[in-house]
């Protein structure tokens, strides 16, 4: 295969890759907490890889009580089936066994473990104190983490990995606020029509070049 063949086969393949990445977008901009994909160029003649982009999304007011967001970086910490991962995810219910979990039932963490809460509402101040009838909990576990990728495992969650406490007094929780997906549909539908003229640009020049190359093989043959 031709050096040009070659690198038209890598641009290519570099575009599947963003449009995977860019319909799991559109397909998640209504999703709390979701974090878009995007490709990391490395260049026209090398394979791109995939990264998250953990910027925060928009916090939107829900007015349900069991509902919090973080206002900048960090993470909830949550635990399921005896691992923990962190989470930006924050639609929260409380259990059968009193027990303050994520929607799926992941039990998120305050600073004594699991959080057990009586069958009642509850309020959740800026520095993730938890209070029922006037008495503080808990407090909830936030942590900041350095991640990437490699470290989603889907459904909001990430590995535990590389994480440093945030002190009580640098906490920001809000309650009655969920944060909105990160991926904005009318900017992923822009990048679609971008990479869908790239495409086309990249197949033009290819049947050029396959339309050269017979024209040439041809042209010997007359010879």
């Amino acid at each position: 295969m031709s050096d040009l063949m070659s690198v038209l086969n890598i641009s290519a393949s570099q575009d599947l890759q963003s449009l995977n990445n860019i319909t799991h977008n559109l397909a998640n901009t209504n999703t709390n907490a979701y974090k878009r994909w995007m490709n990391v160029n490395k260049g026209i003649a090398s394979e791109n890889t995939s990264s998250i982009d953990l910027s925060t999304g928009s916090l939107q007011r829900t007015n349900r009580y069991k509902d919090i967001a973080l206002k900048g970086s960090g993470f909830f910490v949550v635990k399921h089936q005896g691992q923990t991962y962190l989470t930006r995810r924050g639609e929260l219910e409380v259990s059968k066994e009193g027990y303050l979990t994520l929607s799926s039932g992941e039990r998120l963490q305050g600073q004594s473990g699991d959080i057990l809460l009586e069958p009642k509402s509850f309020s959740v101040d800026q520095q993730g104190n938890i209070i029922q009838d006037n008495v503080v909990k808990d407090s909830i576990q936030v942590v900041s983490a350095e991640l990437s990728g490699k470290q989603y495992l889907g459904n909001g969650l990430f590995l535990y990995e590389n994480t440093t406490p945030i002190q009580q007094q640098d906490k920001d929780i809000l309650q009655h606020h969920l944060e909105s997906s990160n991926a904005v549909a009318m900017d992923e539908m822009v990048n679609l029509i971008t990479l869908s003229r790239h495409y086309e640009s990249v197949f033009q020049v290819a049947n050029g070049y396959n339309s050269l190359l017979e024209k040439t093989i041809s042209e010997l043959g007359d010879f």
